[in-house]
């Protein structure tokens, strides 16, 4: 799954599954509105996902979005944002990512 992010003109975040880019449209599949939302348990910030634009596509519908509509071509989200927005569409618990030591 080829997870990438754009913003759109309204001001939202899109995070989604990139099918294709042609002259006119992006074709996602699971469109998301990222969105940071408050864990109850621990207060802590964390990723959250909302559905876009309906509730009412089918699942692992293609969705075609016009380039107008889009601040910049997609781009690769942050690892964590990618593994959220997987485990958010799949259903599966992913274990956490692993650290990664910067030697210099």
């Amino acid at each position: 799954m080829e997870v990438y992010t754009a913003p759109l003109v309204t001001g939202q975040e899109l995070v989604f599954e990139l099918i294709n880019v042609d002259t006119s449209f992006v074709h996602v599949r699971y469109p998301m509105v990222f969105q940071v939302v408050r864990n109850p348990q621990t207060g802590q910030s964390v990723p959250g996902f909302g559905e876009w634009p309906s509730l009412f596509i089918s699942n692992g519908a293609v969705v075609r979005i016009p380039i107008q509509s889009l601040l910049c071509m997609p781009v690769k989200p942050h690892e964590e944002i990618e593994r959220s927005f997987i485990a958010n569409v799949t259903g599966l618990a992913l274990p956490p990512a692993t650290p990664q030591i910067i030697t210099g």
